[in-house]
């Protein structure tokens, strides 16, 4: 069975690096076939040490997560609508992680495995009703819909962002494809092409990307978040860009 299931995936893998599209969701036919070749190989040798220990630290992890929320609670809780799934989440995952230290002890490994999987697939379950609450910190969703009320209010078909490549996700929300700019060159170049732009742009530019700073401070942002801000370009501001541009080249 063991060489079987290597068989598969191992070829499976080659065909896959033949062809000239690599997608992730290629893969999904091949974890059936590695979760059955790990399960084997862990049946037989549940008493080594490596997977005691590969058991133990997110036991102990677990263990401390409980702990820890409370901590930061504080700055947790206030950004979640309902606290309550949270520390539901928290108490059953740090409980699984005692019980299987407690079996780990015992040396009752496959136990203490069953524990840990447990707590794992209640973490999804239960967890995926927090997500709505924190989507807005780890998603565009919110952003992008912000940035469509402007655009229908301002007529603005053209959006941009500004170093980061991940706000190519935004188009799935906005229905348009944002160009990417990386210099301040390309964002005058836009500016003079486009009549009015919205442009995405991150905190972390914002704080420490010198060109951009002086570029951006003759507009005023239109919304932000904690981590991102966005703006309306608009060719009013033309002269000052050409201005800015004979200065660049002077």
């Amino acid at each position: 069975m063991k060489k079987f299931f290597l068989i598969v995936i191992s070829t499976s893998l080659i065909l896959l690096s033949a062809i000239s599209s690599k997608l992730d969701i290629y893969l999904l036919p091949e974890y059936p076939f590695i979760v059955y070749l790990c399960s084997i190989i862990l049946m037989d040798n549940l008493n080594n040490k490596f997977v005691k220990m590969a058991i133990t630290v997110p036991a102990l992890l677990f263990a401390l997560i409980l702990p820890a929320i409370i901590v930061f609670s504080h700055k947790i809780f206030a950004i979640l609508n309902n606290p309550i799934l949270l520390l539901a989440v928290c108490t059953m995952l740090t409980f699984g992680g005692v019980v299987a230290i407690i079996l780990l002890h015992k040396k009752q490994t496959l136990r203490a495995i069953c524990v840990i999987s447990f707590a794992i697939i209640g973490l999804v379950f239960i967890g995926s009703f927090i997500i709505p609450s924190v989507n807005k910190y780890i998603g565009f969703r919110e952003m992008a819909s912000s940035a469509l009320v402007l655009a229908k209010k301002k007529k603005v078909v053209h959006y941009a962002c500004y170093k980061f490549n991940t706000a190519s996700n935004m188009d799935v929300y906005l229905n348009s494809e944002l160009q990417q700019t990386e210099t301040v060159s390309q964002l005058d170049s836009m500016a003079h092409h486009w009549n009015k732009t919205i442009l995405f742009v991150r905190k972390k530019e914002l704080l420490h990307d010198e060109e951009l700073i002086k570029w951006i401070g003759r507009y005023s942002p239109v919304g932000k978040t904690d981590e991102y801000s966005w703006y309306l370009i608009e060719q009013k501001n033309s002269n000052s860009l050409v201005r800015l541009e004979r200065k660049n080249v002077n």
